[in-house]
């Protein structure tokens, strides 16, 4: 519980990640896909949407992967919830 009360007044914690990989081509470069990776974790980035709320993106980059470029962005979040 996040914090303590009555029955109706008792929150709970849910934390998860959003996850989204950016795949470019290999004969682009890989500025392409940091442009669009940097692009997503700023969208993200302390926004709250249907009780959600997002920190701060962290941003991966994977490498080639079956003729692809590919970087990951992660963004942790978490939703407090009445029970």
């Amino acid at each position: 519980p996040v914090s303590l009360g009555g029955a109706s007044a008792t929150l709970y914690r849910g934390v998860g990640i959003i996850s989204i990989n950016i795949h470019t081509a290999l004969n682009i470069g890989s500025q392409t896909g940091k442009n669009l990776a940097d692009t997503a974790a700023a969208i993200f980035r302390g926004q709250t949407f249907s009780g959600i709320i997002c920190r701060g993106a962290n941003i991966s980059r994977l490498g080639e992967s079956n003729g692809w470029f590919v970087y990951n962005v992660s963004i942790p979040y978490f939703r407090d919830e009445s029970f």
